[in-house]
């Protein structure tokens, strides 16, 4: 099963239609879609609650993830213009992209720092810290590292730290 980032562009389908009504996006991955069901005072919310009151609910579609949250302004701003485009009845209000970016800037920081703080935890062991290391960049990225994969991908994760 693929993992999805926390950090993505989602939008919010009508069960009827099929069609997506609302494109956003997250840093708390499911967190945030969810959260339209709950509260909030705008064309979007009503679209949700006359779906509740037809006893529907909408489904959450992934449209796009990153790894890093600082490419999300720009791509929430594309997906509301590409589904403009294509004649979804979007309830966005704006063009997108609103999020504060220097909170994104010290979200990234704050994952850079939690990977870095998790690299030097690692065992001594030069052989099982490289395992170690491997496992968690595969890991992030969703995919299952066998003990005879991650032997043959410490070149990716040597290329990987170096990118951190």
């Amino acid at each position: 099963m693929t993992k999805i980032s926390p950090d993505m562009i989602y939008g919010l389908v009508d069960p009827t239609s099929l069609l997506i009504f609302y494109v956003g996006c997250s840093t708390t991955g499911f967190r945030r879609p969810k959260e339209h069901r709950k509260r909030g005072d705008s064309p979007c919310r009503e679209y949700v609650k006359n779906l509740q009151r037809d006893g529907l609910d909408y489904e959450i579609a992934v449209l796009e993830s990153f790894r890093t949250c600082l490419e999300l302004p720009a791509a929430e701003q594309w997906w509301i213009a590409y589904g403009k485009g294509c004649g979804w009845p979007l309830t966005n209000q704006t063009k997108g992209g609103e999020l504060n970016t220097e909170e994104i800037r010290d979200r990234a920081e704050d994952k850079r720092r939690t990977k870095l703080a998790s690299i030097s935890n690692f065992k001594h062991d030069s052989e099982a810290r490289k395992l170690n290391l491997c496992m968690l960049i595969y890991k992030e990225h969703g995919a299952v590292c066998a003990l005879e994969t991650a032997r043959g991908c410490l070149a990716d994760a040597h290329m990987e730290l170096q990118m951190i």
